[in-house]
């Protein structure tokens, strides 16, 4: 008998290492950094915006980030701006 049982795929944790850089790890959030082309202004917002749905900015801003802090989600890091306004789509 199968059962299915569902897996929080979406889940992520974010730790703080010495020198106030902020790691996220999760696989989801990984695999979808990987996927895109983080060079492109619209990807980058794309981007931003699969962050704050998923709750990862919340999840830094809890954890202390603020703004000029390094974050880096696999090999991508990027300086975090908590004023920014993600239009929705």
């Amino acid at each position: 008998m199968y059962k299915f049982e569902e897996k929080d795929d979406d889940a992520f944790a974010v730790r703080r290492e010495d020198g106030g850089l902020y790691v996220v790890e999760g696989p989801t959030i990984e695999r979808y950094v990987k996927r895109m082309n983080l060079n492109s202004y619209d990807a980058v917002m794309r981007f931003a915006r699969v962050m704050r749905k998923m709750g990862v900015d919340k999840a830094l801003r809890d954890a202390g980030c603020r703004d000029g802090d390094t974050v880096r989600i696999g090999d991508f890091a990027f300086e975090f701006f908590e004023g920014a306004d993600y239009a929705e789509e």
